[in-house]
């Protein structure tokens, strides 16, 4: 007996036309299951990017609500609805000899206590050096409360010129001297991420400003440092003091690039600002130099993604406009352009008497018919006097 499904077959086996038709709906359906199985993977992978300059604002302002959001999320909130984070930690003054005792966030970094022990004490924050357990924090970004133990330990504070206990750490004479790896002062201030150090170097009137792009024995300069660590205040300081986005290390590798490896979006927007850094490959144009872009793809970073598409949609719509600026003055005709004005000839003396009196006759009806009756009267006279004589 033969089946209804048999029979479909048989007839597809003996007409030719219905055969192919068949491979070729099959190969359709295989390739819609790929597709599905790809867009999935990817989508695991790496989120959608969006291809229009509204659509990447929006999602470049959800992430940086995300990124805040996440903050928010990492404060534990203990049954009295207190952070779990805040302990009263004890500070003691080595210079003056008291002890205080004052509410902090365990999870804020070194910069940041450094800047609520200077608002306490009245201390600058370029003089302020404190330690714990006799290490000295000069890390700016690093967390020094995060395994304190309130009840054992104490944060002890002091003065000191922390610019020069930094050059005495890194065995630099002056600000202008380099370590055994080429090394300036501002490398390990950026290094320790002390922002404050870094500015108060670059502004000094005996810093030696080709120091910016000094390149270390692996052709790091400062920028390559600060992209690494992801420090966008002192990439835009660095940028601001003419650093070079484009240097390349011993392995080819861009500041730009670094920042699109590590993730670090924030910095590569300061990249990206203006005329900054560019997204090309370096020279070569093989596999050996890829961009930003591919360091960014093949690591996953999907914000600093966004942060390139953005970039690179401004730049278009910016060059569209510069097109049409050009297209506008090539098509101008002569007609358009404006005709220079006739130079004025001054009148004579006579000309311009006998305009006034006709500009004045002409005022109105009443003056003009009052010329009209004085000449007439003064023909009269004439012809009287002439008939007399």
């Amino acid at each position: 007996m033969t089946t209804p499904l048999r029979t479909a077959a048989l007839l597809t086996m003996s007409d030719p036309a219905a055969k192919a038709k068949g491979k070729a709906k099959a190969k359709g359906q295989a390739k819609v299951k790929a597709a599905a199985k790809a867009t999935s993977d990817s989508g695991r992978e790496r989120a959608d990017l969006p291809h229009t300059g509204e659509s990447l604002a929006k999602q470049l302002a959800k992430d940086d609500e995300e990124e805040d959001e996440e903050n928010e999320s990492d404060i534990e909130l203990d049954e009295n609805g207190n952070s779990k984070y805040k302990k009263w930690v004890k500070i003691f003054g080595r210079d003056t000899g008291q002890e205080n005792k004052f509410l902090l966030n365990l999870q804020i970094d070194t910069m940041e206590l450094r800047r609520t022990l200077s608002k306490y004490t009245g201390v600058n924050t370029r003089e302020l050096v404190f330690e714990i357990d006799g290490h000295e924090w000069v890390e700016a970004r690093e967390l020094p409360l995060k395994n304190f133990d309130p009840e054992n330990q104490m944060v002890i504070w002091y003065v000191g010129n922390r610019l020069r206990r930094l050059m005495k750490r890194r065995h630099l004479a002056t600000i202008n001297n380099l370590d055994k790896f080429e090394r300036s002062l501002i490398h390990f201030a950026i290094i320790d991420g002390d922002f404050e150090i870094l500015r108060e170097v670059v502004s000094d009137k005996d810093f030696n400003f080709s120091l910016i792009n000094k390149q270390d024995a692996f052709g790091d300069t400062p920028l390559h440092h600060a992209c690494i660590l992801g420090y966008a205040d002192i990439v835009e300081l660095m940028l601001d003091k003419q650093a070079d986005p484009n240097v390349q290390n011993i392995y080819q590798r861009t500041p730009t690039m670094l920042a699109a490896e590590h993730g670090h979006s924030h910095a590569m927007k300061a990249l990206l600002r203006g005329d900054g850094a560019s997204l090309k490959p370096n020279p070569g144009n093989c596999w050996k130099y890829p961009n930003a872009t591919y360091f960014a793809k093949h690591n996953g970073r999907n914000r600093v993604m966004r942060e390139i598409e953005y970039a690179q949609f401004e730049a278009k719509v910016m060059a569209e406009m510069d097109d049409l600026e050009d297209l506008d003055r090539l098509t101008e005709t002569p007609q358009k352009k404006k005709a220079k004005p006739k130079a004025k000839v001054a009148p004579k003396a006579d000309e311009m008497c006998d305009q006034e009196a006709s500009s004045e006759m002409s005022f109105t009806p009443a003056l003009r018919a009052a010329s009209k009756f004085s000449s007439k009267a003064e023909r009269d006279a004439a012809k009287i006097g002439q008939s007399l004589a």
